[in-house]
Parts: C-alpha cells; structure tokens; sequence
C-alpha cells in the first residue's frame, strides 16, 4: 500500500521542516508539493526537518494539483470547513474512514492545502472525497503540521489492515464516464449536474462494491443511456 503526501502551495518554512519530519516518523516517502512559495532546501527547512531532512531530495515538485494526482487510485483532500447542507462539495468524512480506504486501494493520496486559506473549491472537486479532523466547533482550525500528524499517524495505524472488496479502478471511472453520458441526455441545469457528478464518484469509491455490484451498475447505466438517446431521435 502507497500513501502519497500532497501538500498545495505550502508557505511555511518551518511547517514544512516539521512536515517532512512527519514523513519520516511515519515512513511516507512518496511526497508532492505543489508550487512552494519558497525553496524547498531552504536552512530553515532543514533545520525543523531534523532527521527528516534527507527526504528533501525525494520531494517532487510540480506545477498543478493535476501532476500531483497522477497514478493514484484515489484521492482525499483535508479541509477545517464543512457541510452537512447543500454544499455537497464541502460534505465531509472522519479520518477514520482511511481505514476503510486503505482495506480497498493500493495507492491513496493524501492533500493539503495552504496555511492561509487552504484548498479552492476548483481543487476539492479534484479529490474523491474530504476530510474534516473533529475539534471544538469554535476554532477548529489546525496547525497545517498538526493535521498532517493526525493524519499520518492514522495512515501508520490503519496501513496494515487487511485488504477486502479490491475496486478495479478503471472499471469504476467507467461507471462515471456512463453516469456523466445519462446526465448529459437530462435536462437539468450544470450547478445539480455538477453535484450530482461528485456525489456518484464519490459513492462509487468510498462504498465497497463488489464487482457483481460494480456490472450491474454499468449495465443499468449503458442501458438507460441507450433508451434516453433512442428517444431523442
């Protein structure tokens, strides 16, 4: 099982030094950074990164969250704001559901975003799902290293879980190539189009379908969109 660390626009010297200091307390080498505001060798970095600094030189660094994802199986963004309302983007799990994540995919990518304002709306959709880390409802707001300690420590406790309900992953990005098609036939307008979208993928890679289950959706979505083409002819 790989854990990729992806870290957004970081701005922090020191945050970053306790960061890759993490990654090596919790043996996660595969690390992303997405345009630093600042060199990533920089001494301050490797000051606060103690014995975690020889992974500076594993750190890859890229232009977009997009090269970041590449290869992954999936992908769970973190964010201190959620919903339970109608902003379906910002609907959120416990950490605790990267057990049930690490049962089912060998290759998960965790995202962070940046110490001041965090992830854009535009870069949570790129994520499978969110992740809120409970606290007091007042000021739940971390430390960009707290969470990232939170997180990893979950990633060490849970990597050794036993694996179940494997997903084929290009399978399940057919179910939403197909779900996308039916959408398309609809006549509703692209803000529930755009809900509807992550809604599904998100179903289908955080429910542990089977593969009878995973046939039996692609067949009902092939068939659907074949009758909702027919009857526009």
């Amino acid at each position: 099982m790989s854990v990729r660390l992806v870290l957004v626009e970081p701005e922090g010297r020191i945050n970053f030094g306790f960061i890759l200091r993490l990654c090596k307390n919790f043996e996660v080498y595969d690390i992303y950074v997405v345009n630093p505001r600042f060199n990533i060798d920089d001494p301050e970095v490797v000051e606060f990164a103690a014995k975690g600094s020889d992974l500076i030189k594993a750190v890859r660094v890229v232009d977009s969250l997009d090269d970041a994802l590449r290869n992954v199986e999936i992908s769970l963004c973190t964010s201190a704001k959620s919903s339970d309302e109608d902003d379906v983007l910002r609907h959120s799990e416990p950490p605790e559901i990267l057990e049930e994540v690490f049962r089912r995919y060998s290759k998960v990518a965790l995202v962070f975003g940046r110490e001041s304002v965090g992830l854009t709306r535009d870069e949570l959709r790129k994520c499978t799902a969110v992740i809120t880390i409970p606290g007091n409802p007042e000021y739940n707001v971390m430390n960009i290293s707290h969470a990232v300690a939170v997180i990893l420590y979950l990633t060490w406790r849970y990597r050794g879980v036993k694996r179940r309900y494997l997903p084929d992953v290009k399978r399940l990005d057919i179910l939403n190539k197909y779900f996308e098609q039916v959408l398309n036939q609809l006549p509703l307008d692209d803000r529930y189009k755009d809900k509807a979208k992550i809604v599904f993928n998100r179903f289908i890679k955080l429910y542990p379908l089977r593969k009878g289950e995973v046939t039996t959706i692609y067949r009902l979505l092939k068939t659907l969109l074949y009758v909702l083409r027919t009857a526009r002819k």
